[in-house]
């Protein structure tokens, strides 16, 4: 297997990769979706972010207002979670929409429409421990865990300068009234989302070109395996051959009955096979098969042997070994020329033309 896998250096054929498609193997970036999704939140944040927290002010002002005349048992209390609940969803609604058309915009864009049950069907290497041992210690693995490293770094440095500098603002809200305080965090989130949407972009553009690049080496094939799938797709040659060689016969027998007329001579096992024979002492060495039939083919022959006054000579052996041994077109074999002479004399001999074998009377 090791050296099958450094025998892989041909890149992959279309027909490999649309056959890895139906099983679901496309390249793809979960970083790039994540970005996008990330910035399309922060765009709905620069667009509604006010709304909403207006929005929510109005639900907060009316739960606190109405918090002294409700009535807290267990049916009340679940009918006002659940109106508070509402009106919260409703508020986020832009926000989940707009999560959920990116995500699925992005996985269509990036793999095209791919619908597969292959990666839900049982595979036992994926419970092989060397198998996954292999995975674990694998340089996908490496470049996932260095790829998390950087992103845990980059998210905790902002994270680190956002709290430092919103500490300060915290602190003087004390001479501010509490109404404007959700706009001004609302401002330093967007900031901070803005500055890790930029940091997460370059991993992002890394991500997409090594993703592709992982996959173009996966899919890669040996020389071997180009022939194989040539085989595959196209049959083997010596297959193939045969394949043609029985369509030709084939296309023969369809017009066998047509060249009945034509023979010297049909001989029958008596119903269920009929080989034509014909001689032509000036183009022909030896007797050949011109056409022949089996079943329903066979008793076309005879009849329109009988209609052209084609001799008809019931010879079990002989027919079977003929029809067997000999294709349309080919000329008797040695081992039966000497039967077949014999009934070809006879024949003419019938018609007194002895001298159609140089035989003078």
């Amino acid at each position: 297997m090791a050296e099958q896998d450094q025998d892989r250096t041909e890149q992959a054929t279309p027909f490999k990769l649309k056959e890895a498609k139906k099983r679901g193997q496309v390249p793809k970036s979960l970083e790039i979706n994540s970005w996008f999704v990330l910035a399309s939140f922060l765009l709905v944040l620069y667009i509604s972010g006010n709304s909403m927290i207006n929005e929510l002010a109005h639900i907060s002002s009316t739960v606190f207002a109405q918090a002294g005349s409700l009535n807290y048992t267990p049916d009340e209390f679940v009918l006002w979670i659940g109106k508070v609940f509402y009106a919260v969803v409703v508020m986020m609604i832009p926000i989940i929409v707009t999560i959920m058309v990116v995500a699925i915009f992005m996985n269509f864009f990036q793999t095209g429409p791919v619908f597969s049950f292959y990666p839900l069907k049982p595979d036992l290497k994926k419970i092989n421990p060397v198998t996954g041992f292999k995975r674990i210690f694998s340089k996908k693995t490496l470049y996932e865990t260095i790829k998390n490293i950087i992103k845990l770094l980059m998210f905790g440095v902002l994270v680190y300068f956002f709290i430092r500098n919103l500490m300060p603002v915290l602190m003087g809200f004390m001479q501010v009234e509490s109404g404007v305080y959700p706009y001004v965090v609302l401002g330093y989130v967007q900031d901070l989302l803005l500055q890790l949407v930029g940091l997460l972009l370059i991993i992002a553009l890394i991500d997409l070109v090594q993703s592709r690049r992982q996959f173009s080496e996966q899919m890669k094939m040996s020389t071997r395996d180009i022939k194989d799938e040539v085989k595959r797709r196209d049959g083997d040659p010596h297959v193939k051959a045969k394949i043609k060689e029985l369509q030709r016969e084939a296309a023969k027998r369809s017009q066998s009955a047509a060249r009945v007329p034509e023979a010297d001579v049909l001989i029958t096992n008596p119903t269920h096979k009929a080989i034509a024979v014909k001689y032509d002492r000036e183009t022909m060495e030896s007797p050949q098969v011109i056409a022949k039939g089996a079943g329903d083919l066979a008793l076309k022959m005879r009849k329109i042997a009988r209609k052209y006054n084609v001799p008809i000579i019931e010879n079990k052996p002989l027919a079977r070994a003929l029809f067997k041994a000999v294709a349309i077109e080919d000329e008797i074999p040695g081992m039966y020329f000497a039967e077949v002479a014999k009934i070809l004399v006879k024949i003419y001999s019938e018609k007194n033309d002895p001298s159609y074998f140089g035989v003078q009377q």
